[in-house]
């Protein structure tokens, strides 16, 4: 792994289908990313804990149980990374991976002008986002209860 990737994985106590409808339910996605707003079938905006609002675009899945997307800060689509989120059954419940990488032109011009790449969140901010999605989860399967 580089610092122009980070992996994050858990395993959560809910069915792999609710885990996929919390990945396109704009308030769970508010409840583990930051403020989310759907802009159509395939955009959103979000803003991130440290105070960035980031445009988000949808993308085609590469593997089944997958969910992918590209986000950037504001309107710098230079700035994109490229997050893939793999749910797939296990045990009682689901595993969850969340990868984010920095996308070619990030990469190239982070070592043109000595910047990191542009990832959105950290291994630390990943590491609570995906906390958050967990209790979110919890939360939910239980007032359904």
């Amino acid at each position: 792994m580089s610092t122009n990737e980070v992996t994050r994985t858990t395993h959560l106590g809910a069915a792999p289908d609710d885990v996929r409808r919390a990945l396109d339910d704009a308030d769970l996605l508010s409840a583990w990313l930051g403020p989310w707003t759907p802009i159509g079938a395939d955009r959103a905006q979000v803003t991130t804990d440290d105070g960035v609002v980031r445009s988000v675009r949808r993308e085609p899945p590469e593997r089944d149980g997958e969910i992918r997307w590209a986000w950037w800060p504001g309107t710098d689509e230079d700035e994109a990374s490229t997050v893939v989120i793999s749910v797939v059954p296990e045990g009682d419940g689901t595993r969850l991976t969340v990868v984010e990488t920095a996308n070619r032109a990030a990469s190239a011009s982070a070592s043109a002008d000595g910047r990191p790449a542009a990832l959105a969140l950290d291994g630390l901010g990943w590491t609570i986002a995906v906390l958050a999605l967990e209790i979110a989860l919890a939360v939910r399967c239980a007032v359904r209860v």
